[in-house]
């Protein structure tokens, strides 16, 4: 049988129904298709929507149970007034569309980083994809973790010390909460 100098056998292919020729071309630029879609790309950028930042910084992680995988690279003010947080993926790392993304808080210090829970879709985040976050609930948790690192240390301060800052904790929240209240009216 002839062959030509890469190996394909001409004589069969030639021989081969057109139709046969026809499934074997699809076939092959099916496969290539879906490779393609699939291979990892380098520094995938993908933007994420919220309605709250407070305390999100340019250089800020996306974390995986601990685990930094990219980063914060730009933060705008959308036209609708929502914010658009943009990430860029460290090489090779695909994400489920259906992943959940939420801000919260790294420390006591208000430091922040965006947690994503992974999805279980097959479909991946492309990088022109927009995606809603959630942002945590900033108001009433701070205060909380203060009122128990107050309990926790407050053997070091005296009694009067520990209630006058209780009570100042205390009245801040409430100027925040009424703050709040005029803003939902």
């Amino acid at each position: 049988m002839p062959s030509g100098s890469n190996g394909v056998n001409w004589t069969t292919l030639t021989s081969m129904p057109n139709r046969m020729k026809l499934r074997y071309c699809l076939l092959f630029l099916g496969l290539t298709a879906v490779l393609s879609h699939c291979k990892p790309e380098k520094n995938v950028d993908f933007k994420l929507r919220f309605k709250n930042v407070t305390g999100l910084k340019l250089q800020d992680g996306l974390t995986v149970d601990g685990l930094v995988i990219g980063e914060v690279t730009q933060i705008n003010l959308a036209k609708d007034y929502s914010v658009i947080v943009s990430i860029k993926l460290k090489e090779n790392q695909r994400l489920p569309l259906d992943s959940k993304f939420e801000i919260q808080s790294v420390n006591h210090l208000g430091e922040k980083e965006i947690q994503l829970q992974l999805g279980l879709s097959t479909v991946c985040i492309q990088p022109i994809d927009t995606l809603d976050g959630e942002s945590e609930t900033i108001v009433k948790s701070p205060f909380k973790d203060v009122k128990e690192l107050l309990n926790s240390y407050g053997s070091k301060l005296s009694t009067s010390q520990h209630d006058s800052l209780l009570n100042e904790i205390e009245r801040l929240r409430n100027i925040i909460d009424s703050t709040e209240a005029l803003e939902l009216k």
